[in-house]
């Protein structure tokens, strides 16, 4: 399997990996990996490489070919992408009622039912993993932790919006879908996720987004960060002035080496570190 992006820093040493974290970002399309060194929030490893959606098999011949992945890392975290989650505040959650919440999407009997906490956001998410694709992490893992996807990109957007006097809108835009979060003064206001195959679509969406939450367009910034296209950028700068892509992260360091590709498009991995 031929990664799309492999880079190391070479001051990256081996024996010190139990100083750093693992993070794991798997979306329909990729499985993305970095080391983090926690004792200097440095960036050490990246690797990007495309999947069959969430084909067990071949996901775990990509982590057996790796020998990167075979070291013992302080922190395994893993941010998952689907659409079977829900939210539910801190003060109404109940763990004990978390198979109840799960009714609110559907779900695979296969399926495992995983919550995680955001802090920024003051909620609990419920969301369905494969149940073969937990046994294949716990198999290979020691300790892996599961997030939604939701919770990296949350926690990265409260820390942006707190320097923000407007209204800030994050769009974070992969293969075929983007994810919105809306925040005013560092609070979440809104997240999803919408397909987005076209420009088209993501117009319609876009549009739908800033009528439902009645955004200003003259008192709301918008920061673009994933994979953008000249041609969703072109739709959304006709409705907007303050549109601003994603050019450095303030949560982790990275080298001068991997910023051509890392800052922006791989943001919501590296804003694992802000889950814990």
């Amino acid at each position: 399997m031929n990664p799309i992006v492999q880079l190391t820093d070479p001051s990256f040493q081996t024996q010190h990996s139990g100083k750093c974290d693992l993070h794991v970002e798997i979306l329909p399309k990729e499985i993305r990996f970095a080391v983090v060194d926690k004792g200097q929030d440095q960036l050490k490893v990246l690797y990007v490489a495309e999947i069959t959606s969430f084909d067990v098999q071949e996901i775990a011949a990509l982590i057996d070919a790796e020998p990167v992945l075979t070291y013992h890392f302080r922190k395994v975290k893993i941010g998952f992408h689907t659409s079977k989650f829900t939210f539910i505040p801190d003060e109404l959650f109940q763990q004990e009622h978390v198979g109840e919440y799960a009714k609110f999407f559907s779900s695979d009997e296969s399926d495992l039912i995983a919550t995680d906490h955001i802090r920024s956001a003051k909620c609990v998410t419920i969301f369905a993993i494969p149940g073969e694709l937990v046994a294949l992490f716990q198999q290979k893992f020691h300790q892996p932790q599961f997030y939604h996807a939701a919770n990296p990109t949350i926690e990265a957007g409260a820390t942006w919006s707190r320097k923000n006097e407007n209204a800030l809108v994050l769009l974070n835009i992969q293969p075929d879908f983007f994810e919105a979060s809306c925040y005013s003064n560092a609070q979440l206001q809104f997240y999803n996720a919408f397909p987005c195959r076209t420009a088209d679509e993501f117009n319609y969406f876009l549009l739908n987004l800033s009528n439902n939450l009645g955004l200003n367009q003259l008192e709301t910034d918008w920061l673009i960060a994933g994979k953008t296209d000249e041609e969703l950028l072109a739709r959304l700068r006709k409705y907007s002035s303050t549109v601003q892509q994603i050019t450095q992260v303030d949560f982790i360091k990275i080298p001068e080496s991997f910023e051509a590709v890392a800052a922006q498009q791989f943001y919501s991995l590296t804003a694992l570190s802000l889950c814990e």
